[in-house]
């Protein structure tokens, strides 16, 4: 997904969906918005979370925004708890959005 698509689409969540190859300027784009949680070597979770999802302990826990390399490319993982790359099974309907 290149960063006009994003532009176009007028809403990050409209246009990306978790396994999109995506531009590393909206990688970059996430990182100048907020302080991130995560940055790593080719590991990126933003700052902000998107929404309080249950972990398999019955716990709320915030999921993030979450960026992997792979070679010299970006994969979208979605919302995600802080260390993982792969959404809890609720986050993309919002479940828990504040």
């Amino acid at each position: 997904m290149s960063y006009a698509d994003w532009e176009e689409a007028g809403d990050f969540e409209k246009a990306a969906r978790p396994g999109d190859y995506v531009e590393e300027k909206i990688v970059d784009e996430f990182l100048g918005c907020v302080p991130p949680v995560t940055n790593k070597a080719g590991f990126v979770q933003c700052g902000e979370p998107y929404s309080h999802e249950l972990d398999s302990q019955g716990r709320f826990h915030p999921t993030v925004s979450t960026f992997v390399q792979s070679g010299d490319r970006w994969i979208y993982c979605g919302h995600c708890f802080v260390g993982q790359t792969a959404e809890p099974p609720r986050a993309r309907e919002g479940s828990h959005v504040l």
